[in-house]
């Protein structure tokens, strides 16, 4: 046992290289064979724009633009295919594992000897705490997703290691708050959700400064909190373009989208994602309920260790899902298993530190082993349900496929609504002539009007004017629990069907014909 310990103390980063290993194997399963869904494709449609239009364009959104300026430039340098494109949320995955290790073990350290007898608990917690990480279900499956949520996830383990870096070295200490804030703003401008995470940083800084005792008795109290306020102005100051875009997102959120009622039901759902596969299988209210108890008992004992980065994930973990529930009784429901990907890798941290803590070796490798295995099995359940889904449903790629190969140069592709039409041109090998229908009533934001040009619409007067002979529709059927079709006008008279199956709906191409006298 003594000799597996010392091995670790020596050479951590070679235990760190196997948890990677492990990571990546999760986490590049079936990427290409899993079609995109609307959030995926609604990305890369805003990622095509300049950079000036998607500052524009994401006001109609609810997100900020930091993401899709990210997902813009590695398209340009790697490309725009789905292996592509999904690499940068796995690369970010990878990311938070090292990020999580850096920060575990910049913030319980003694001394820069990891050898040391002191040391041995701040390496095992660091590797441990990105171990669980790497086997997270729920950050696999949002690290396997072109959407923003695994880069915010990434940036906040690499800005609270870069925080307890400021707050503990004294040298180079404008570069350190340099740092920590560059990283600050690069969350905040990533996702909103970004934001309480900044906020129990703040208040964790201010305190941590504030309460020092002073190296030098000298040294004001105000001269030590100068650095965090500092940084909290240039924060404030660069994130204050969003602060009004923010608050009209919020308003358009509460004028026109529709969300799930905040109950005992939901709440345990959402908590028993954080342990299962989020998209794959059907949440346990009563297993969430509990996961949601041993949350708030390990948020207890944390606190009991008394240290001050155990103070920091309290406030971290608590203030998000304190700020979510209040907003989600008074406002909409915000209370999103996504959201709390930030939270939750703070969690999956203090987890490992209090699994470390064990006084028991047998015991404590006994937790570690338990824990690991459990999200282990949940891991691999998510890697089956995956593999199952790549295996049955052709779905979209298989669709266009076949779109691509049937119609001619002269026939249109009218898609039943702008979040299919997004997935749609992801998939051709032609957009030409591809639109999404546009009736009487305007389609609300949440459809992704945000990503749409007037071009990329098709009015029923534009059918009832159309020159060709033959338009095309693709329509989809138990797709959010309604079916969606072009309704054709007289005159139109459907003369072929082609129908294709993808994991969260039926898709329909209809062919019709113009029928002239």
């Amino acid at each position: 046992m003594s000799n597996t310990y010392s091995y670790y103390r020596k050479d951590p980063i070679y235990v760190l290289i196997v948890i990677l290993v492990i990571a990546l194997f999760f986490r590049l399963h079936c990427i290409t064979n899993i079609a995109y869904w609307f959030d995926e494709s609604f990305c890369l449609k805003m990622a095509e724009f300049s950079f000036a239009e998607i500052w524009t364009r994401t006001t109609q959104d609810t997100h900020p633009p930091l993401y899709f300026y990210l997902l813009k430039s590695w398209g340009m340098l790697f490309g725009t295919s789905v292996i592509a494109s999904r690499m940068l949320s796995v690369s970010s995955g990878l990311l938070t594992v090292i990020g999580t290790y850096l920060f575990v073990y910049e913030a319980y350290r003694v001394d820069n000897n990891r050898t040391s007898k002191e040391n041995s608990t701040a390496v095992l917690s660091a590797l441990v705490a990105a171990l669980f990480v790497a086997l997270s279900p729920l950050q696999v499956s949002w690290s396997l997703q072109v959407r923003m949520y695994a880069p915010g996830a990434a940036l906040t383990a690499i800005s609270s290691w870069l925080l307890i870096r400021a707050l503990r070295n004294e040298s180079h200490a404008a570069w350190n708050w340099s740092f920590f804030t560059v990283s600050a703003i690069a969350l905040a401008y990533t996702h909103h959700f970004g934001l309480f995470i900044l906020l129990a940083q703040y208040i964790f800084a201010f305190g941590y400064r504030w309460l020092q005792t002073p190296v030098d008795v000298n040294r004001s109290r105000f001269r030590r909190v100068q650095p965090v306020l500092l940084s909290a102005l240039v924060l404030a100051l660069a994130w204050s373009p969003l602060l009004f875009r923010l608050l009209s997102q919020s308003q358009q959120v509460q004028n026109q989208f529709w969300t799930k009622p905040f109950d005992l039901e939901y709440v345990g759902k959402v908590f028993y994602q954080f342990i299962a596969p989020p998209r794959w299988s059907p949440a346990s209210m009563v297993i969430g309920l509990g996961v949601a108890q041993a949350v708030f008992l390990s948020l207890i004992l944390l606190l009991l260790g008394r240290r001050p980065t155990d103070l920091y994930l309290f406030i971290a973990i608590f203030v998000s899902f304190l700020v979510a529930t209040i907003y989600s009784v008074m406002s909409r429901n915000i209370f999103v298993s996504r959201y709390f990907l930030f939270a939750h890798l703070l969690l999956l941290v203090a987890i490992a530190v209090l699994v470390c803590r064990i006084p028991s070796i047998k015991l404590r490798i006994s937790t570690c082993i338990l824990v690991s295995g459990l999200l282990l099995y949940s891991c691999f359940q998510n890697y089956l349900r995956r593999s199952e889904i790549s295996k049955k449903y052709s779905g979209l790629p298989a669709a266009m496929a076949y779109f691509d190969s049937q119609r001619k140069p002269s026939e249109n592709l009218l898609v039943c609504n702008p979040m299919l039409f997004t997935s749609a041109i992801a998939y051709t090998q032609n957009r030409e002539g591809l639109f999404t229908y546009h009736g009487d009533e305007n389609y609300p934001y949440f459809y992704g009007n945000a990503v749409m040009r007037d071009q990329d619409y098709f009015s029923r007067d534009r059918i009832n004017n159309c020159d060709s002979k033959w338009i095309w529709t693709l329509d989809a059927n138990r797709w959010m629990q309604d079916s969606w079709s072009v309704p054709m006008p007289v005159g139109w008279k459907q003369v072929g069907e082609v129908r294709f199956q993808e994991y969260y709906c039926e898709l329909v191409f209809r062919l019709y014909e113009h029928e002239t006298e």
